[in-house]
């Protein structure tokens, strides 16, 4: 029964919109100006970059979902 959820949740997830690098240039912009370059720095440093363009496309869900709590 847990395989069987798994795989409807991995449904599920496969219908979200895929995001997109200008998605997370929009929330790194706005954090930028709240003061939080250097959080941002070290959050693409997490994802072994050093500028949002190194960022592996794989990776952007999981950098858009820790840049939003910055």
């Amino acid at each position: 029964a847990k395989a069987e959820k798994a795989d409807e949740k991995n449904t599920m997830d496969s219908g979200k919109k895929e995001v997109t690098v200008e998605d997370i240039r929009a929330v790194l912009a706005q954090k930028s100006q709240d003061g939080r370059t250097k959080e941002i720095k070290t959050l693409l440093g997490k994802f072994g970059a050093v500028k949002l363009s190194a960022v592996e496309p794989e990776d952007y869900p999981a950098l858009l979902q820790e840049a939003q709590v910055l």
